[in-house]
């Protein structure tokens, strides 16, 4: 037999094939266990449970803690950081924040600009300077994906294992890191930031927010902190409209919210400056940007909205041309809050942002003046009337309300013929020239009744340049015998013209202001006028005041100067917008909303018919405030609307819409234990016609429907089962109202309570 190397395997399967035939079907038993093994060697302990958290429920959970001689970014030297983290675990209690895994790092530098062009100090982003990037991404690898998807290098972060929550950064690759940028000098102030990522709650889902440190202001020749110049806008004046969430800006949409000013200059910032000159023409694909990206033009274009709608171009239109900006644009503090650096440092691209017409290189609407460069432009504006300060009249609008004071020096009526005989002293600083009366936009004092729940039933008004005038003291008769021992009010709808200081006739007219003059009480009951009722809108447990208002607004006379009236308390506004009798029909009792023409042209359209016959302060302010209004344009606040009738998105404004304390105070409940209103409101009065009141609804319900419009047989249905007294059947009088128990599930603290239901995410 010839013997081949197949041989062997051959005779083995065989004899294997023999063996298997014999078996007595035990031999594929498991064999008997072994011995066991030597126990190992113990491992390191691990950390006590609640000593460590990776996890966190809110950003403000998580401290960064950074000081500037752990931080080593300069020409010359090893790039190299240091920082610290802690969370907090379950009791509340701050613990070492671990398994950090990828973070992003932005260095920015403020530079004197000597330039003669700009701002005289700018903000120059390392990474962008270098060509690399606004920043510099750092992960355990050394390696990660930007938020294209493509692999970029980072430098190497490490989480020192002896001390839980410090990490280190360090640059393991060839060359220096991307933020040490050769031009940089390390006796200017230098920022930094850190953005976080990959964050999640204690239910593994990521965090809606981001997750950001407040800037670090630092010099890193002294290992000091540092205060900028450059800073004369802060978080804090974009939070009065924006709101605030956890100490930084709430509700911004641009790239999802950098939260505060200081983060945003990291890019918008001079390099990427575009002037007008650039930014109004076409580029290669035929689109026009039509404002400048750097941050101080950007802001200015942006607010500017709608009032420069006509002029504005391409992406510029689209995105800011409905953006009402909701104070006088010309109060240039309301913004500028942080030193007197927005009067004096004077540039071409700032101020043409909102002087759209302007044209620097032709000096068309510039009295032909084409300046050589910025540093020309004090010469002009640097003082005087042509200065910001004087041009913008800044601070004249509050200023100026003293320029004609009033006050109510006597009160008495006739119990007879209730014929009531008021003396008004008065006050004037007049502009030399001017007439009073020339000066004067409206005169109206209005008055009427405060009725025993505090609430001002109107009785009518008093023009008061129709009185007896002797030496600025002004007599009048008015018949009032509904006042005949009650409680009166007189609150003023007062407005004048004025210069920014003093009265100047209308015809000329600068500023309308409101007239100063404080609300004045009389019980007609007692000669001396004691006693009077109180006024609801002045009690302690109303929840809102003017102050909530004017944080956005800046001042209120503001909101209603389109009409020239002279309102700037809430004691004026209830005299009309009162919830019971007096004016309660509504001149918007339609919700329209924003929707396209054929040709693609905004139109209004009626979304929801008349439905709110009410004018109360409390509907009409939630009403426009959530763009439930009956609108004439795409400005201020509304929605649009789509050809299948879908309303959309609120736009216009600019808090977050379930924030209620972005108007009602903090620190007032709305509810009583009880469920009922702690203002104790209780009643509306409605019309449809301006005429007669014809019934009383409850408020509660009409406060919720007010935002949300829910009109649906599902609703109506839930307001009644909980006691609501609705506009198709309302009640006969106000004490016929029956008391809605919406507190019960809706008061603050419940389950469903309006702190709960509005708390949602701000994005």
């Amino acid at each position: 037999m010839k013997l081949t190397t197949k041989t062997p395997l051959a005779v083995m399967l065989a004899s294997a094939l023999m063996m298997s035939g014999c078996s007595d079907g035990d031999d594929g038993k498991d064999g008997a266990p072994g011995e066991p093994g030597a126990p190992g060697t113990p491992g390191e302990p691990g950390l006590p449970a609640g000593s460590f958290v990776d996890t966190a429920n809110s950003p403000a959970d998580l401290v960064y803690t950074i000081v500037p001689t752990d931080v080593v970014i300069e020409p010359g030297k090893p790039f190299a950081v240091k920082f610290t983290v802690t969370g907090k675990n379950t009791k509340g209690e701050d613990v070492p924040f671990v398994g950090l895994d990828k973070i992003a790092l932005y260095l920015t530098e403020q530079v004197a600009n000597e330039s003669g062009t700009g701002a005289p100090y700018q903000w120059i982003n390392h990474g962008v300077a270098t060509e690399f990037g606004s920043s510099l991404y750092c992960s355990p690898t050394g390696a990660t994906t930007d938020r294209r998807g493509n692999e970029v290098q980072a430098c190497t972060l490490a989480e020192d294992e002896a001390n839980p929550g410090s990490y280190s950064l360090t640059w393991e690759h060839d060359g220096e890191a991307p933020l040490i940028w050769a031009d940089a000098d390390i006796n200017n102030l230098h920022r930094l930031m850190i953005r976080s990522y990959n964050i999640v709650d204690d239910q593994g889902v990521g965090l809606s927010d981001k997750v950001l440190t407040p800037p670090m202001d630092y010099v890193p020749a002294t290992g000091e902190l540092a205060v900028s110049e450059k800073d004369i806008v802060s978080s804090n004046a974009c939070i009065r409209c924006h709101g605030e969430k956890e100490g930084w800006i709430e509700n911004i949409h641009a790239h999802h919210n950098y939260q505060r000013v200081e983060n945003c200059v990291s890019c918008h910032n001079v390099q990427i400056n575009l002037p007008d000159s650039e930014n109004s023409v076409a580029d290669d694909n035929g689109d026009i940007k039509g404002f400048n990206p750097n941050f101080a033009p950007m802001v200015h274009r942006l607010h500017a909205g709608h009032h420069i709608e006509d002029a504005l171009l391409g992406e510029a239109k689209e995105m800011f041309g409905e953006i009402g900006f909701p104070a006088d644009m010309s109060e240039c503090s309301v913004c500028h809050d942080n030193g007197a650096g927005w009067a004096v440092n004077i540039y071409a691209d700032a101020c043409q942002a909102c002087h759209i017409d302007v044209n620097f290189e032709t000096g068309e609407n510039h009295a032909g003046i084409v300046p050589q460069d910025d540093s020309v432009c004090a010469g002009c504006h640097g003082a005087g009337a042509l200065s910001p300060l004087e041009a913008h009249n800044v601070g004249g609008r509050s200023a100026s309300e003293s320029a004609f004071e009033i006050v109510l020096s006597s009160i008495a009526i006739d119990d007879v013929t209730g014929d009531m005989t008021l003396v008004f002293d008065t006050t004037a600083r007049l502009a030399d020239g001017v007439a009073v009366a020339d000066a004067i936009l409206r005169d109206d004092i209005m008055f009427g009744e405060i009725e025993a729940d505090g609430i001002f039933n109107q009785s009518g008004t008093i023009n008061l340049l129709k009185g007896d005038e002797s030496s600025g003291s002004y007599t009048l008769i008015v018949n009032a015998p509904e006042l005949v021992g009650n409680s009166a009010y007189f609150v003023p709808d007062f407005a004048i013209c004025t210069d920014g200081a003093d009265m100047v006739a209308c015809a000329d007219v600068e500023l309308k202001v409101s007239a100063t003059m404080a609300p004045t009480y009389w019980n007609f009951a007692n000669v001396d006028g004691s006693d009077f009722i109180a006024p609801r809108i002045e009690r302690e447990n109303v929840s809102i005041d003017e102050d909530t208002c004017n944080n956005c607004h800046d001042n209120l006379t503001w909101v209603k100067l389109g009409h020239n009236h002279g309102a700037n308390q809430f004691t004026t506004c209830v005299s009309c917008h009162s919830p019971k009798d007096g004016f309660t029909g509504s001149f918007h009792s339609q919700v329209s909303a924003i929707g396209k023409d054929a040709d693609g042209n905004d139109v209004v359209v009626d979304v929801k018919p008349a439905q709110f016959y009410n004018r109360d302060l409390m509907t009409v302010a939630h009403r426009y405030h959530s763009g439930e209004w009956h609108v004439t344009g795409p400005h201020g606040v509304f929605r649009r609307v789509d050809d299948q009738g879908v309303i959309g998105d609120l736009n216009g404004y600019p808090d977050v819409q379930s924030d209620c304390q972005a108007c009602h105070k903090a620190d007032v409940s709305l509810f009583t234990a009880n469920g009922t209103l702690a203002s104790g409101k209780d009643a509306i009065a409605i019309t449809k016609d301006f005429g007669t009141t014809y019934g009383y609804i409850s408020p509660v319900s009409e406060s919720c429907r007010s935002c949300h419009v829910h009109n649906t047989d599902a609703a109506k249905a839930h307001f009644a089962a909980n006691g609501a007294t609705l506009t198709e059947e309302p009640a006969d009088s106000a004490a016929e109202v029956s008391i809605e128990s919406c507190g019960v599930c809706h008061a603050e603290g419940k389950t469903y309570g309006i702190d709960s239901v509005h708390s949602g995410p701000a994005h």
